[in-house]
């Protein structure tokens, strides 16, 4: 019984560790692409809108896999 617990102790701190590596990534990913955005919206000739919708594409999809982990 206690070579259970042990190993269940382990993936706790396993999922733990890979959930908030997975967030960072993703808030890094998504502050890296906010100081982006101006010169995307420059080279392929976006409105604010289009940037608008872009970074909310970008943004929904950060949470769905924060969430999935």
């Amino acid at each position: 019984m206690g070579e259970t617990t042990g190993s269940l102790s382990v993936y706790k701190w396993l999922t733990f560790v890979s959930m908030y590596v997975g967030y960072t990534l993703v808030v890094f990913n998504r502050k890296s692409f906010t100081f982006a955005l101006p010169a995307i919206m420059a080279s392929a000739n976006l409105d604010k809108d289009d940037a608008g919708r872009l970074l909310g594409i970008i943004i929904i999809l950060g949470m769905s896999h924060t969430l999935c982990l």
